[in-house]
C-alpha cells in the first residue's frame, strides 16, 4: 500500500527530477522502529530502485531463517533478530 501511494504521488511531478525523488525519500518514516542501519538503507534502496522502474518491491523471508530476500536475487542475511517460527513457538509457549 505505501508503495504505490509512493509510486502515485512522483508520478505527480515525473517531469521534475528534484521532485520526483521526494516521495521515495519519505519511505524512510515507515521504517520499522529502531532500524536505522545499512540494513534498512539497503531495503530502502532495493525498494526504490523497483519504483523507479515502476514496480513494487517483493520481499520474502522464510519462517525458519533471518534473512530478508528480494527480487533480482538480493538478500540482506541477518535483517530479522530471529526466525519468525522460533517467536511464534515463544508466544504460543507464553500461552500455557
Amino acid at each position: 500500500m505505501t508503495d504505490a501511494l509512493t509510486l502515485r504521488r512522483s508520478l505527480h511531478h515525473i517531469d521534475v527530477g528534484a521532485r520526483w525523488a521526494l516521495p521515495f525519500q519519505q519511505l524512510q518514516r515507515y521504517d520499522p522502529p529502531g532500524r536505522v542501519d545499512d540494513a534498512g538503507e539497503t531495503r530502502r534502496a532495493a525498494q526504490h530502485a523497483a519504483l523507479e522502474y515502476l514496480n513494487i518491491a517483493i520481499f520474502t523471508a522464510c519462517s525458519d531463517t533471518r534473512p530478508l530476500n528480494w527480487e533480482n536475487g538480493g538478500r540482506l542475511t541477518d535483517f530479522f533478530d530471529e526466525p519468525a517460527i522460533d517467536r511464534a513457538s515463544q508466544r504460543a509457549n507464553r500461552l500455557y
